[in-house]
């Protein structure tokens, strides 16, 4: 996570509305992050292999988004909501960072 991030829910006095606007934010700045990532590894495959790359990515983020919203639940309240965000935030992070090896490992 990066420190903006950190400083925002050390700041938040533990408030779940401004965690959730500090967790909103973090996943914008992930998520940037990982499309920067992507073009740049997508500018290392030939044609076919680009399409199964961008293909892979919808199903990634579709797989993303169903397994973290699976911690939102009627007896879940308000703490759901964070689950939920904490997750995406977690799983966005991890691929973020195989992306990145790619790149790295593709010499770029």
């Amino acid at each position: 996570m990066s420190a903006a991030y950190d400083v925002c829910i050390a700041d938040s006095g533990g408030a779940t509305a401004v965690v959730l606007d500090c967790m909103a934010a973090e996943i914008r700045r992930q998520e940037a992050e990982l499309e920067r990532w992507s073009r740049r590894f997508l500018r290392t495959l030939d044609p076919e292999s680009a399409t199964r790359w961008q293909e892979t990515q919808r199903l990634w983020r579709s797989y993303r988004n169903k397994q973290c919203a699976f911690f939102h639940h009627p007896r879940s309240g308000s703490g759901g909501v964070v689950d939920v965000r904490q997750c995406v935030l977690e799983e966005t992070a991890r691929h973020l960072a195989i992306v990145r090896a790619l790149v790295v490992n593709a010499g770029m």
